[in-house]
């Protein structure tokens, strides 16, 4: 399994926006905010010095202030992974249910489907007859302009049988949800230009994602992406994973924004001959194509 430790720059990890909706404690952090910046535009020696002596030890008073904040935001962080990972295991039935849905091993009921939302209806019966051809006469009888009565009778009803017979055709054929994680990822700001044409094909056959906590800390985590049978590789399973801390720097501590990933491991992708998609051979030389499966390699 490779692994890829971060040198001086830390990836910042997503974590839950919350919203301050007292005014005058949300006036306090933009406060505090602001002072941060303020401090570290100044933070120059040579500007500090060139301040009075009296300036100088309120500065170092801000320092410490800035320095507890940023334990106190260390605090919030921490406890906040711990609540992502406690209400992971809720969401567990739940996102199971879905994947179930979406491989085709279970077929929700009425119930299940009815979604008040929705801008549309599904009718079975839209679609039997072409409106565009169809009129309606005094007695009710549907006519089917320039066909006499028996020919008019016998379009419907060959236009009922085949467009019945389409349909339950694409019935039978269709299973679960078809590129559910395919159309995920397209549509994912961060992951959209990962997927390229040549990856396509192999994600149409990933049914489901799962985040995998390392404890009940919620910080270290690993991703899962579950596949089917594929003629591309014989995992059934890859995984990604990622040690975060939450540390602020008592030397530096206003760079601290929250959890930063410091590693990551990949896992070893068995691809079957001729199908690696990392790779490219040109006149008897391999060269990294640098799709999405190129994650897994770090």
């Amino acid at each position: 399994m490779a692994t890829e430790a971060s040198s001086k720059k830390k990836s910042k990890v997503s974590t839950t926006q919350v919203k301050v909706i007292d005014d005058e404690e949300s006036g306090d952090v933009a406060l505090v905010e602001d002072l941060r910046a303020y401090l570290k535009d100044k933070a120059d020696p040579s500007f500090v010095k060139s301040l009075p002596a009296s300036v100088q030890r309120r500065i170092k008073a801000l320092k410490q202030l800035q320095l507890e904040y940023t334990k106190v935001q260390q605090e919030f962080f921490t406890e906040m992974a711990a609540l992502e990972a406690k209400y992971s295991v809720k969401y567990r039935p739940l996102l199971d249910r879905r994947s179930d849905i979406v491989a085709g091993s279970y077929e929700p009921t009425d119930k299940e489907c009815e979604w008040h939302l929705d801008d549309t209806t599904i009718d079975d019966d839209d679609s039997a007859v072409s409106p565009k051809i169809v009129e309606i006469k005094e007695d009710g009888e549907t006519a089917i302009g320039g066909l006499s009565d028996d020919m008019q009778k016998v379009s419907v009803e060959s236009s009922v049988d085949a467009d019945d017979t389409v349909a339950t055709k694409n019935e039978t054929d269709q299973v679960g949800i078809p590129s559910f994680w395919l159309t995920a990822f397209r549509n994912a700001e961060l992951l959209t230009d990962m997927v390229k044409e040549h990856d396509e094909p192999l994600l149409q056959h990933l049914v489901d994602l799962k985040t995998v906590y390392a404890d009940n800390q919620g910080l270290d985590f690993t991703l899962e992406f579950h596949f089917s049978d594929n003629g591309y590789f014989t995992n059934k399973v890859l995984t990604k994973s990622y040690v975060v801390e939450c540390k602020v720097d008592e030397n530096d501590p206003f760079p601290f924004e929250g959890p930063t990933i410091v590693k990551t491991a990949g896992c070893k992708i068995d691809w079957k001959k001729g199908k690696n998609l990392t790779v490219k051979t040109v006149k008897k030389k391999q060269r990294h194509k640098g799709w999405f499966f190129m994650c897994f390699s770090v």
